[in-house]
């Protein structure tokens, strides 16, 4: 099932959080906003953020999926709250490191 990710902010040990970023945003920086099944999407270089010795970024990904597509899958609906139709948020966290 695609994921469509719907918004991203990021934090940081030492620097100030950015965004938030939209799926057009998303779209430029990945060349997709949709995480497509057993896909993967890439990310162009973003090395400004580590000019320090060290540092960590935080991606916190707002991204949601249409229920309706795993309706007949009893793995996938047992994560989901059975009353819960159409499109279900969730978030995640992308952590990277940075050390020199």
């Amino acid at each position: 099932m695609p994921i469509y990710l719907n918004k991203v902010e990021n934090f940081f040990k030492f620097g100030k959080p950015r965004g938030p970023f939209y799926t057009e945003y998303i779209e430029s920086r990945y060349g997709d906003y949709l995480l497509p099944p057993h896909g993967s999407l890439l990310h162009r270089n973003s090395w400004v953020w580590g000019k320090g010795g060290e540092n960590k970024m935080e991606k916190y990904f707002s991204a949601s999926i249409d229920t309706e597509s795993f309706s007949n899958d009893s793995s996938l609906r047992s994560l989901v709250h059975s009353s819960t139709s159409g499109e279900y948020d969730f978030q995640f966290v992308i952590t990277l490191d940075y050390k020199r």
